[in-house]
């Protein structure tokens, strides 16, 4: 679409945007790494939860936690090679790829929204849009 969306149509799809979204992070994870979707499944789990709420325009707003572990859960690290601002390259990339088409255009996810911070005391990356 060339112009934003109206908040009806934004809302409808929100839901859908983030399902792509949350099936693409680990493909393209996986090209910036120079490995396929396979391997890297084998060497670390990407857990995402979120909340959506209304902001006052009338918008769907998802605040996300991205979470990296080793492949055998919590208490396993994940690799090495896959850093903070690897990771943090691959949601942002993600966000900018993936859409839902529309008889007048895609509808996108606005990747230029996405904030990220860091939790140090649990040694967890966590990014928020």
């Amino acid at each position: 679409m060339s112009s934003a969306p109206g908040p009806s149509l934004w809302n409808a799809h929100a839901g859908m945007l983030w399902q792509k979204f949350t099936k693409t992070v680990p493909s393209v994870l996986a090209r910036l790494l120079g490995t396929t979707r396979t391997e890297l499944r084998r060497a670390v789990r990407l857990l995402y939860a979120k909340v959506a709420e209304y902001q006052a325009r009338g918008l769907v707003h998802f605040h996300a936690v991205v979470r990296l572990d080793g492949p055998d859960g919590p208490a396993d690290r994940p690799s090495d090679r896959i850093t903070i601002d690897l990771l943090d390259r691959a949601i942002r990339r993600t966000a900018g790829q993936v859409a839902v088409r529309m008889e007048d255009g895609p509808l996108r996810l606005s990747g230029g929204a996405i904030s990220s911070t860091y939790d140090r005391s649990t040694s967890q990356p966590s990014w928020t849009n």
